[in-house]
């Protein structure tokens, strides 16, 4: 009677045979779904920040200053740079990349912050003033930042 518990609680364990003799758990099976909808789920949410809008608007281009001064600081365009000088850190600033900008924003991202490799800091600046706004990827999620003005 020993062996029929054994053969049944072998037949009710809930597996996945793959070749090779290998099983996998609905657990695993499950974690590894998880982690690919998130990696996908993180790639599709990028998807905006590498589009160009094709000349499908029809209001001009807003013109963009080269510094936007916020309550602790600013930002600069430097070359191909966006750099931050934080008043609360006297010699030390932020270098950020352009990713693109669009009629409202210029859509920036942090690589000297970075504490979490794959996980780069994102930042938009309103082109014509307004709530910056950060996130990480991930999803993208924006959260506002600081009040910018443009210095023209």
């Amino acid at each position: 009677m020993n062996e029929n518990n054994d053969s049944d609680s072998k037949k009710n364990q809930a597996s996945i045979e793959v070749k090779g003799h290998h099983k996998l758990s609905p657990v695993l099976i499950g974690g590894l779904f998880a982690v690919m909808a998130a990696i996908v789920g993180s790639l599709i949410a990028l998807v905006p920040f590498f589009l160009e809008k094709g000349g499908e608007s029809s209001t001009p281009p807003v013109k963009a200053a080269r510094i936007y001064v916020h309550a602790s600081g600013s930002f600069e365009k430097q070359g191909d740079m966006w750099v931050e000088y934080p008043e609360y850190a006297p010699g030390e600033h932020y270098e950020f990349k352009e990713l693109r900008r669009d009629n409202e924003y210029i859509y920036l991202y942090d690589e000297t912050r970075r504490k979490d490799p794959g996980r780069v800091m994102h930042l938009r600046i309103p082109i014509a003033g307004g709530i910056a706004q950060w996130s990480y990827p991930n999803p993208i999620q924006w959260i506002d930042f600081c009040a910018v003005e443009p210095k023209f």
